[in-house]
C-alpha cells in the first residue's frame, strides 16, 4: 500500500520511521523483479512466515494484497499473515470476497492491532473521528468463517492494558472469542524519530518498569513457557490461551544473523524498520 491510513493512532510507528519511498498517495508501482529476488533470498534462508503489512493500512488496497499473494505462490511459503487495524475488513461489504480469495491463495492468519478488549477504549486511539469502533468479536468470527486464524496484537499503552487485572481480562476476551494467538508489545519509539509529536506522545504513554515487571511476573507464574525466540519474544500457554510478550523494534548489532527481510514496493529490500541504512537491495 502507501502511507495512507484510516486510523489515527497517536503512537504511529510509520510516522516515526523512514519512509523509504512510501508517501501519502496511491501506492508506488511494485518492482516485481526485486520482489522475486526478495522471495528467493527469503526462501533460501529458510523463511517460514511472510507478513503482509504496510507503512499505512494495507487493506485499503486489497487488490495489491491479492497481487502479492499471487506472486508468492511459486515460493510456497507455509505461513502467510496480514497485519491490519481491521477497520476495512469490518466495514467493507466486499471484505468476505477478499478474505475468501486470500485464503485460497495461502493466507493463514489475520493479525488485528488493538490496545484493549473494550470498544470504548479502542475507539479514541484508532477512530477518534468516528462515534463507534468496529465490532471486534464479529470481525473475529468473520475471519474464522473463512478458515483463517486470528492474532490479536495488543500495544501496551498507559491507561489501556497496563496492569495484571487488565491483562487477565484481555486473555479472557481472547479465549472467549476463540482467538488463536494473543501478542502484546509495549508501545515503543525508535532511537531516532522523524515525528516529534508522535515520539513525545509515545514516551509519555510507555509503561514503566514496575508495570512491565508485574506483567512479566504474572505470565511466568501463571503460564507455561513454550518458546523464547532469538530476538527476545516469549510465548506462553496461559490456561490454554497462546500469549506472546515481545518488543516492537528489535535489532541485534552484535550478530550477523538477519531476523527479517522488509520489502518496499519500489524495490528496496532492508532488514530494519528504524534505520534507513539497513539495505540489502
Amino acid at each position: 500500500g502507501s502511507d495512507v491510513c484510516n486510523a489515527r493512532c497517536p503512537f504511529c510507528i510509520s510516522k516515526m520511521t523512514p519512509p523509504l519511498g512510501i508517501a501519502l498517495k496511491e501506492p508506488p508501482p511494485v518492482n516485481w523483479r526485486n520482489f522475486k529476488k526478495a522471495c528467493t533470498l527469503a526462501r533460501q534462508g529458510g523463511t517460514t512466515t511472510v507478513m503482509i503489512t504496510g507503512k499505512g493500512e494495507p487493506t485499503l488496497f486489497p487488490q495489491q494484497i491479492t497481487a502479492y499473494l499471487e506472486a508468492m505462490l511459486p515460493f510456497e511459503f507455509p505461513l502467510i499473515e496480514l497485519q491490519t487495524n481491521g477497520i476495512p475488513l469490518a466495514d467493507n461489504p466486499d471484505a468476505d470476497a477478499w478474505l475468501q480469495r486470500w485464503y485460497e491463495l495461502g493466507m493463514t492468519t489475520i493479525a488485528i492491532s488493538i490496545v484493549h478488549y473494550n470498544n470504548e477504549t479502542n475507539r479514541p486511539i484508532y477512530l477518534p473521528h468516528r462515534s463507534n469502533y468496529i465490532d471486534l468479536p464479529s470481525l473475529i468470527n468473520r475471519i474464522h468463517a473463512h478458515g483463517m486464524d486470528v492474532r490479536l496484537v495488543c500495544t501496551l499503552v498507559k491507561d489501556c492494558i497496563d496492569s495484571v487485572d487488565e491483562l487477565k481480562k484481555l486473555i479472557e476476551f481472547a479465549r472467549k472469542n476463540g482467538v488463536e494467538q494473543l501478542t502484546m508489545r509495549p508501545v515503543n519509539k525508535p532511537c531516532e524519530s522523524r515525528n516529534r509529536e508522535v515520539s513525545e506522545w509515545t514516551a509519555e504513554h510507555q509503561l514503566g518498569p514496575e508495570k512491565m515487571n508485574a506483567i512479566w511476573e504474572y505470565l511466568h507464574q501463571n503460564g507455561h513457557p513454550l518458546m523464547t525466540t532469538e530476538y527476545g519474544a516469549v510465548i506462553f500457554d496461559v490456561g490454554g490461551q497462546n500469549v506472546c510478550l515481545t518488543n516492537s523494534l528489535t535489532i541485534k548489532p552484535e550478530t550477523t544473523d538477519i531476523r527479517q527481510l522488509i520489502f518496499f514496493p519500489a524495490g528496496r529490500l532492508t532488514y530494519d524498520w528504524q534505520y534507513a541504512g539497513a539495505i540489502l537491495l
